[in-house]
């Protein structure tokens, strides 16, 4: 409990360092274009300007609002709202749902998806949305490594193994390694490798996972970039 809160904790203090950030850039952009408005239609040197810069000022204004979004849509999963019951789903399903929203993302970066059989869609007991904020966030992480990396072939993998009472989901990607001196602060809120990463994409999928009693850790002892998802095993 105590590592938990300190977590959110962490989270929370990112959360509110990046909102600022984007909430000024919106509130400083936002003020010159409402300023310069009246004068938008002005055969003037200033209409001029304000006219050509009219396009990237109100894109970054877009820019900043979506990465906003995406911070407060992060959050969901810790949010701790009231979900009822833990359920019984299957473990493809999630699996196939979260693909489908990277499937532009897969095609341009030319990325090739491995996935388990139908035979292998082992059921499990948690929360739907706690594993698919921990697949979105680590398929996201993957697509953008992958979409960078200097190999031909590129591809993302997926596979399930069980035992009696857990379900391990592991995904792999051949992508850029991750450096050995990093790999103990992965799941550091305000950690990231990415230019425009907020670094709390890992901590809120391992606090998620762990609502619904499982799990994510990084395999350190595997040829590729691997992440191993943890989630206890439904009754058969």
């Amino acid at each position: 409990m105590l590592s938990s809160r300190s977590t959110l904790g962490l989270v929370v203090a990112q959360i509110l360092h990046d909102g600022r950030r984007f909430l000024s850039d919106i509130a400083t952009r936002s003020k010159r274009l409402a300023a310069g408005a009246p004068r938008l239609q002005e055969s003037s040197t200033f209409g001029a300007h304000f006219r050509s810069v009219f396009g990237k000022e109100a894109h970054a204004i877009n820019h900043s609002s979506g990465q906003l979004s995406k911070l407060f849509k992060a959050l969901d999963p810790i949010s701790g709202r009231k979900r009822g019951r833990p359920k019984q789903f299957k473990v493809l399903d999630v699996i196939e749902r979260c693909l489908d929203l990277f499937g532009d993302s897969v095609a341009d970066a030319s990325i090739e998806i491995i996935k388990p059989q139908n035979d292998q869609d082992i059921s499990v007991v948690g929360y739907e949305s706690d594993l698919m904020a921990a697949l979105i966030n680590i398929i996201d992480n993957a697509v953008h490594w992958l979409g960078v990396s200097p190999e031909q072939s590129r591809i993302l993998e997926f596979s399930i193994s069980t035992s009696k009472k857990y379900v391990k989901i592991s995904v792999s990607n051949n992508g850029i390694l991750i450096p050995e001196n990093f790999h103990g602060r992965l799941f550091n809120p305000s950690f990231t490798l990415k230019t425009e990463g907020s670094g709390i994409g890992l901590a809120i999928a391992r606090e998620a996972m762990r609502t619904s009693k499982g799990d994510v850790a990084f395999d350190p002892d595997t040829d590729q970039t691997t992440f191993v998802i943890e989630m206890q095993r439904a009754p058969t």
